[in-house]
């Protein structure tokens, strides 16, 4: 193989790892996945596709959803292309919460049910 072809291979896969996440490939979550969602949150490769009005008490969500960065033309969150990461909270965790967003007269928790939604 010509070494100059061999060079720009290697020159472009490695911008592709390091300029892409998340990964081109993803998977949306089975169940909160909503085909009109606007708020995009990334949960160890899984995606979650929600609505933005469920959570506009929430201060945390309102800044990071009002936050352009340079060269960026949507604010993170609001593309399913560049959702908010989330990897330190487990989907058990993160279910329960949606779970309490969506269904608040259905939910019973148990005190740590609670504890985690806080």
């Amino acid at each position: 193989m010509d070494p100059y072809m061999l060079l720009r291979l290697e020159t472009y896969t490695d911008s592709i790892s390091r300029d892409h996440y998340p990964p081109p490939m993803f998977t949306k979550h089975h169940r909160w996945y909503f085909e009109n969602a606007d708020l995009f949150i990334i949960i160890r490769g899984i995606v979650y596709g929600l609505h933005q009005i469920k959570f506009l008490t929430s201060t945390y969500f309102q800044t990071i959803l009002s936050i352009n960065e340079i060269n960026e033309d949507q604010p993170q969150g609001t593309t399913c292309l560049r959702p908010i990461p989330f990897d330190d909270m487990s989907h058990a965790d993160f279910s329960l919460l949606l779970y309490f967003l969506y269904c608040p007269y259905n939910f019973q928790g148990t005190e740590r049910d609670w504890k985690v939604i806080q």
